[in-house]
């Protein structure tokens, strides 16, 4: 069964990082304040992310728009 986890698009990326870990999650569903969804994120994109040398305090939008 595959986990899913809804977040915004104003959450931060170590905060985010840390629940995949927690909760083991695979999927987070990036939504705005108006719950309408933007864009997915696998935590294979997240990790991606780190192993790049980028901020892991980045705002959660910027891994889906790169």
């Amino acid at each position: 069964m595959l986990k899913y986890l809804v977040i915004e698009n104003k959450d931060i990326l170590k905060e985010e990082s840390n629940k995949i870990v927690k909760f083991r999650v695979k999927l987070l569903i990036l939504i705005k304040k108006a719950k309408n969804i933007l864009d997915t994120i696998t935590d294979g994109d997240i990790f991606r992310y780190f192993i790049r040398s980028k901020s892991k305090n980045q705002l959660i939008l910027r891994i889906s728009i790169n």
